[in-house]
């Protein structure tokens, strides 16, 4: 059940991820920890003893390298030109999507449906605007 959990917030950190603005995970939240942070004892590294922990940490891992490689995600991130919805209402699809702008644009699209709590949909039509 927890590696499940686990395993569901990687596309959620994913979307976290496209939106614009600097992202913030609070203190335990890189490993999964369940317990609240208390300022007076240390994080549950021993956490990390779990398989499903350490793919947690692995994920929150993950999006920073696609992060430094495309500059959609940077370059206009406190600018409303860098952000575009594309669809929030496909509700057929329970899916959104967004364009994120730069030197190189970057479409995201999410699912969220009742079997999955959050997917990345491998094959799905958006239409994209026009960049001039």
């Amino acid at each position: 059940m927890i590696l499940a959990e686990i395993r569901q917030s990687a596309p959620v950190l994913g979307y976290m991820c496209g939106h614009p603005g600097k992202k913030l995970l609070f203190m335990g939240g890189e490993i999964g920890q369940w317990d609240e942070w208390n300022f007076e004892k240390s994080l549950d590294w021993n956490l990390l003893d779990y398989e499903a922990h350490r793919g947690r940490q692995k994920i929150c891992r993950g999006p920073q390298p696609i992060a430094e490689r495309k500059s959609a995600l940077y370059e206009l991130d406190f600018e409303h030109q860098g952000f575009e919805w594309i669809d929030i209402n496909d509700t057929d699809n329970s899916t959104i999507s967004f364009l994120r702008k730069g030197r190189t644009p970057l479409i995201r699209s999410y699912s969220s449906t009742t079997s999955r709590l959050w997917c990345v949909k491998n094959t799905f039509w958006v239409c994209v605007p026009r960049l001039l």
